[in-house]
């Protein structure tokens, strides 16, 4: 069946999804913000890539971030 019973749902590892989503998304709201304080507005498509990457893609453009002098010092691979 399409339906799942509620015992066989894996509370723990829902709960972990969640909450590597969660600091997903408050990496990447956190990184938008500073990257805009830096760079001014930023355009649709570098939203796009902060919205779609993984956790550890938006820690190293955080690390990137620091010392960059362009979106494309931080985006660039």
């Amino acid at each position: 069946m399409l339906q799942k019973k509620a015992e066989d749902w894996d509370v723990d590892e829902m709960q972990e999804n969640g909450e590597e989503l969660d600091r997903r998304d408050g990496a990447a709201r956190f990184l938008g913000q500073m990257l805009e304080t830096k760079f001014g507005a930023l355009d649709d498509s570098t939203r796009a890539c902060l919205a779609t990457a993984d956790f550890a893609r938006i820690l190293a453009w955080t690390d990137r971030m620091l010392e960059a002098e362009s979106l494309a010092d931080v985006f660039g691979e």
